[in-house]
């Protein structure tokens, strides 16, 4: 067995961060299944499979090394990029289920209920979801969500609660009796806080229990901002932060996340195809940056694995908001949801 993976890597038995360390090396994994027998438990059989998994780095390399051992093959892992794609396949069908033109959240970020209606009129019959953010919330408050109901629409009520558990509890479950759609949360509040809005939504008697989300780290934050301002770890990036936030609102049992398009792809990797991700920062090509550092268009949105997303300035301060709508659900109503995606 030595001769024949000699120049290999080999996987075996060691702690979290050295397997994650060289899980990142390119190849393809095979566990090679020893045959024992009968009299062997199933622990020592196990311990014997992890002893033989090895890295294959060709096609005919992994054939050569079949044939030469002459044993049973029970689990194949592809690269890294090979099992992202495998997920975003899976992902295809729940992905389809989605109408694009409910994809496409509308950011109400204004100062009146006269603006916010004129908007929701201005975006006509396809807009399906409106954001309403701190500003509009904190001049009108729950008759800004009032007015979107009022036409027939959903409200995402973008709060991003950040409190002790009590108070976010709470602030949550007064949220939920609006009838929203959706509500955000901060993921840094952490488990716990995360926990207790999760069992407030669940309560409201609104009839309509609304997705809550976790906000992970803002759009307009950059890896300086991060290490400099925030103080995060040495050595974690925006991407590595968004994760690692990610995966502690899905252990929550949190509906989803609120993440920049570039960390969904890695988000789908490390947690799965559960998680909704609702993506902010949308720009499309035609459409000026503005204060957003981390931004991409709408289609590379949800190619990368988001379920849905924001769009605010390039819609509503368009002078044909309907046109600059149908612009966006148009471009990806021809994205193709399949292997390729």
């Amino acid at each position: 067995m030595e001769s024949l993976t000699r120049g290999w890597l080999r996987v075996e038995p060691q702690s979290a961060q050295g397997t994650q360390r060289r899980r990142r090396n390119a190849g393809i994994y095979l566990t090679i299944a020893v045959h024992q027998s009968e009299a062997c438990n199933g622990r020592e059989t196990i311990e014997r499979q992890l002893l033989c998994r090895v890295n294959v780095a060709t096609p005919s390399q992994r054939e050569l090394l079949c044939q030469r051992l002459g044993r049973s093959i029970f689990d194949e892992r592809a690269t890294e990029r090979e099992q992202l794609t495998a997920r975003q396949t899976r992902d295809a069908s729940k992905m389809k289920e989605i109408p694009p033109e409910e994809r496409v959240i509308i950011a109400l970020d204004v100062r009146s209920l006269d603006a916010a209606e004129n908007v929701v009129r201005a975006t006509g019959q396809r807009a399906v979801v409106y954001k309403i953010g701190s500003e509009l919330f904190t001049r009108c408050g729950p008759s800004s969500v009032e007015l979107v109901k009022r036409h027939g629409k959903e409200v995402f009520l973008d709060l991003k609660f950040h409190d002790i558990p009590n108070t976010v509890s709470r602030a949550v479950e007064a949220a939920a009796s609006l009838g929203v759609k959706m509500l955000n949360v901060h993921a840094s509040g952490g488990a716990e806080m995360m926990r207790a809005a999760v069992e407030a939504a669940g309560t409201a008697g609104s009839g309509q229990r609304p997705k809550v989300l976790a906000v992970t780290v803002l759009t307009s934050i950059d890896e300086g901002i991060l290490a400099e301002d925030i103080g995060c770890p040495a050595g974690r990036g925006v991407e590595e932060q968004v994760v690692h936030l990610a995966e502690l609102a899905a252990k929550s049992g949190l509906d989803g996340v609120v993440a920049s398009a570039r960390e969904a792809s890695l988000i789908r990797q490390r947690v799965g195809s559960e998680l909704l991700i609702v993506t902010p920062g949308i720009r499309p090509q035609w459409a000026a940056r503005g204060d957003q550092r981390r931004i991409t268009t709408p289609a590379e949105a949800l190619r990368a694995g988001a379920d849905y997303i924001v769009i605010g300035r390039p819609v509503t301060a368009s002078a044909d908001p309907k046109g600059a709508l149908e612009r966006i659900i148009a471009e990806i109503s021809g994205i193709q949801f399949d292997e390729t995606r």
